[in-house]
């Protein structure tokens, strides 16, 4: 018998377009999204539950990792004023 995970990663991005926020694990299939950011900590709860149907393989904790896209200018040489996304923590990661 293997011992149990012990924890696992979702990014979790706000739908600035559409609203609420989608939440994805790293490393597993397994994606969900809210309204609300309790809405995704408990849909986050449920998939996890879903994913690993034998409790022993659930992982301890979950941990949510929030994350942002920004859009930045720069009027550099290089870039010619082509937009540069890039995903910034927002917060620190938060485990529940």
């Amino acid at each position: 018998m293997t011992s149990p995970m012990s924890e696992i990663i979702f990014e979790v991005s706000e739908d600035e377009v559409d609203g609420g926020y989608s939440a994805s694990a790293l490393g597993y299939g397994i994606h969900t999204e809210g309204e609300t950011i309790e809405e995704v900590r408990g849909n986050v709860r449920e998939a996890v539950d879903c994913y690993f149907d034998d409790a022993t393989a659930r992982p301890g904790l979950i941990r949510l990792h929030f994350v942002r896209d920004e859009m930045s200018i720069s009027t550099g040489p290089r870039s010619r004023g082509t937009p540069q996304r890039s995903a910034t923590a927002t917060k620190s990661d938060r485990s529940f």
